[in-house]
């Protein structure tokens, strides 16, 4: 199951392939500490970063995961700036 790490999450439990649950951790890694550790990729967002084909792993869009993750953190940062 993948879920997100934030609490109240943005998004609930969602049965995916090991690959795409593998995404987040693939990220992370791929950008070395430049992404919250809080922070997952939704089931959508996923579809959008995952190029996927038969008999072959995933193949990651890093641009397009960096492009949502900065979504992200302007609407994250956004939330906490409301009075």
């Amino acid at each position: 199951m993948h879920h997100d790490h934030r609490n109240p999450p943005r998004f609930g439990e969602t049965l995916i392939c090991d690959h795409c649950n593998a995404v987040d951790g693939r990220v992370w890694r791929h950008f070395r500490g430049k992404i919250a550790r809080e922070f997952s990729y939704s089931p959508g967002e996923i579809r959008q970063i995952v190029n996927a084909a038969p008999h072959r792993g995933h193949v990651l869009n890093f641009e397009k995961a960096w492009e949502i993750y900065h979504v992200w953190v302007e609407a994250y940062y956004a939330e906490d700036r409301r009075p």
